[in-house]
């Protein structure tokens, strides 16, 4: 019984690390393909300054994509090896997360006026790790306002449910499809839209692997063209 679930376990593991180095490998190629490539080109012939900036700003752009897909992974396999481990945490705020989590994403609403609101009347606390669960929110409420319209908004709640601390995030974006609510959460699964914006395809992949870790749920309702709301709970 035990050494069966154990070795369960263990194939477990080993399967999702081979599928995380082939998603991995897979999408590292991309990106470096377009820098060898613009290398090539640049050396082809003697060109002008101007032209050798702005290859050395493509080559950089894809480089800062690259290292968020690499940060996302790292975060990725330390969740995978358990290593965000609830038994070292401590009682945090949700509140505190919330807040540090939407100041970050400030400027970016700003850029495509977008109005954040909060509703964090009582102070609420779970057992958890401040960071990875800042992290988790800072992943819903960019997402929140990078697939928004303009001037739209995106509403922050946070309530307290008998035995659960519960964050809404809602939105009034480009919504998700039926056929795509099954596969957000997938590791590497882009949308269209999330392709055209730079995603690296793990961000809702880490918040959910973040709330499990906090033995929590992460669920999503949602309406093309009217918005989404990803709903958080997490035992307090």
């Amino acid at each position: 019984g035990k050494f069966n679930s154990l070795l369960a376990r263990l194939q477990k593991a080993f399967e999702a690390e081979k599928h995380l180095i082939a998603g991995a490998a897979h999408e590292l190629k991309t990106p470096l393909a377009v820098i060898r490539a613009e290398c090539d080109i640049s050396l082809q012939r003697r060109r002008d300054p101007e032209e050798y900036t702005s290859s050395l700003k493509e080559i950089r752009l894809v480089c800062e994509a690259m290292l968020r897909q690499i940060n996302g992974l790292l975060t990725l396999a330390r969740l995978d090896s358990g290593m965000l481990s609830i038994s070292t945490s401590q009682k945090i705020s949700l509140n505190n997360c919330l807040e540090d989590a939407a100041s970050l994403v400030k400027p970016l609403a700003k850029k495509s006026a977008i109005t954040i609101t909060k509703q964090l009347t009582e102070e609420i606390t779970v057992p958890g790790n401040k960071e990875s669960l800042t992290e988790a929110f800072l992943n819903l409420i960019e997402n929140a306002v990078k697939y928004n319209r303009r001037n739209g908004s995106v509403d922050i709640r946070l309530k307290s449910q008998e035995e659960h601390a519960e964050v809404s995030i809602r939105d009034t974006g480009i919504g998700i499809s039926e056929e795509e609510m099954e596969r957000i959460f997938s590791r590497f699964y882009r949308s269209d839209a999330a392709r055209s914006m730079g995603g690296t395809g793990l961000g809702l992949s880490i918040t959910r692997a973040i709330v499990q870790a906090h033995q929590g749920e992460i669920t999503v309702t949602s309406k093309k063209a009217e918005g989404s709301s990803f709903k958080v709970r997490i035992p307090s």
